[in-house]
């Protein structure tokens, strides 16, 4: 990331950074704020408002729920068969540079942002395909670069096996 778009991304969360670097104060700052683009927060984890408000299938055991809660250990897992989706609310508009998924067993992956309050109208911001793991879970971190968004969704347009599950969504703003 070059320094432009990291002092862009910088001033988006209310910081300011010095560019010169004679003063010791200077930098100083552009190191404290190296270090906090480093730690952002996840904007998609339900005890930050994120909500999951709709998926195609359901277990009692591994519900949707669980794809925000921030950990690997838990999931959701879909019933079978494709396209699967799910679709995660925001609390506020978001600026979203990166998606990062955690998942078991996703080939085809579509995500998609939505501007509008009832989640009806979606754009295309990133269709990728997984590598297959057989052990582990597939990890993942995809760009997306979206300016305006309160939803984005999730569709799972094929896998490598009738079955996939999803651990974690995180999303870096």
């Amino acid at each position: 990331m070059n320094r432009f778009s990291e002092m862009s991304r910088l001033r988006h969360i209310g910081l300011t950074c010095c560019l010169a670097t004679r003063e010791n104060s200077c930098l100083w700052r552009i190191s404290a704020c190296k270090y906090l683009t480093s730690t952002m927060l996840d904007a998609a984890l339900s005890s930050y408002g994120a909500q999951v408000v709709l998926a195609t299938s359901s277990d009692e055991n591994h519900p949707p729920e669980n794809i925000i809660d921030g950990k690997t250990e838990t999931f959701w897992i879909s019933t079978g068969m494709f396209p699967q989706e799910f679709i995660i609310r925001f609390p506020d508009n978001m600026k979203i540079f990166t998606v990062s998924i955690h998942s078991y067993n996703i080939k085809r992956l579509r995500i998609e942002k939505g501007t509008s309050d009832d989640a009806e109208k979606f754009e295309a911001v990133a269709d990728t395909e997984f590598e297959h793991t057989e052990s582990s879970l597939q990890a993942n971190d995809i760009s997306v670069n979206v300016l305006n968004t309160t939803h984005l969704r999730f569709l799972i347009l094929s896998g490598y096996d009738h079955f996939v599950s999803v651990h974690k969504v995180s999303v870096q703003s």
